[in-house]
C-alpha cells in the first residue's frame, strides 16, 4: 500500500553565479601565474649572468673571506679570468672598482655586455653577477683619501707598491729579472698560479723579495 503521507523531494536550489567571486580567482591565478613565471625568467637570467659558479681551483685564496662571500668571490675569478690574469681587490682602491663596476661597457675598450663577440664560451657580464663581484671587492679593498688621484692601472696604486715593497730596488739593482712593464698580465712573472688566484706561490728567485 502507498503511504498515506508520501515523501515529497524538495528540488535543489540552482546554483546562483556569482561574477565578482569568479572574476577575482580568476585575477589571482593571473597574478600567481605571471610571478611563478617572472621567478623562473629571473632563475635563469641569473645562471647566464654567473657563469660559472663553481668553486675555485685553488685550496686557500688570496684573502680570508666570510662564508656569505664565497659565491661573490667565485664570481669575481669567473667573471675576469676568461679575459686576464684575476688580480687580487686589494690592488686598487675601492672607489676605483665602483667605477669599473658602473661602467662594464668600456672596460679598456672591452663592452663587458657583449663579451660573445670576443669569446663564445665568456658569457656575458649580467646586473645580478655586477653586484655580486661588487659586495667581494667592497669587502676586500680600501678607500683612498679625497685628496688622492684615483689609479687608473694596477702599477699606479699605491696599494700594490705597499704590497711589493721590494720590487723597486731588487728590479734595480737587477738582482732578478723583472718584466720591463708592470701589468695584469706580467703577474705571472712572479706569481706562478696567479692564473688560478693564487698569489701565495713565488717562483724560487722572489720566495724571499716580495
Amino acid at each position: 500500500m502507498p503511504p498515506k503521507h508520501p515523501i515529497k523531494l524538495r528540488p535543489y536550489p540552482p546554483l546562483r553565479r556569482r561574477p565578482a567571486t569568479l572574476i577575482l580567482l580568476f585575477w589571482v591565478g593571473w597574478v600567481w601565474s605571471l610571478l611563478l613565471g617572472l621567478g623562473l625568467v629571473w632563475a635563469w637570467w641569473a645562471t647566464q649572468g654567473i657563469a660559472v659558479a663553481a668553486e675555485l681551483p685553488y685550496s686557500q685564496g688570496v684573502d680570508v673571506i666570510p662564508e656569505q662571500l664565497e659565491l661573490s668571490q667565485n664570481t669575481y675569478f669567473s667573471s675576469c679570468a676568461g679575459c686576464h690574469v684575476p688580480i687580487p681587490p686589494q690592488l686598487l682602491p675601492t672607489q676605483r672598482w665602483a667605477e669599473i663596476l658602473e661602467n662594464p661597457e668600456s672596460h679598456f675598450g672591452v663592452n663587458l655586455r657583449r663579451t660573445r663577440q670576443i669569446r663564445r664560451d665568456i658569457p656575458p657580464l649580467s646586473n645580478i653577477a655586477i653586484r655580486l663581484i661588487w659586495d667581494y671587492a667592497r669587502q676586500s679593498s680600501r678607500l683612498y683619501r679625497e685628496d688622492e688621484v684615483l689609479p687608473s692601472r694596477v702599477r699606479d696604486s699605491r696599494f700594490f707598491w705597499a704590497l711589493h715593497p721590494k720590487i723597486r730596488q731588487v728590479c734595480g739593482e737587477d738582482e732578478i729579472d723583472c718584466p720591463e712593464r708592470i701589468s695584469v698580465q706580467t703577474c705571472t712573472s712572479c706569481h706562478t698560479a696567479a692564473e688560478q688566484f693564487d698569489y701565495r706561490a713565488l717562483k724560487p728567485d722572489w720566495a724571499n723579495s716580495p
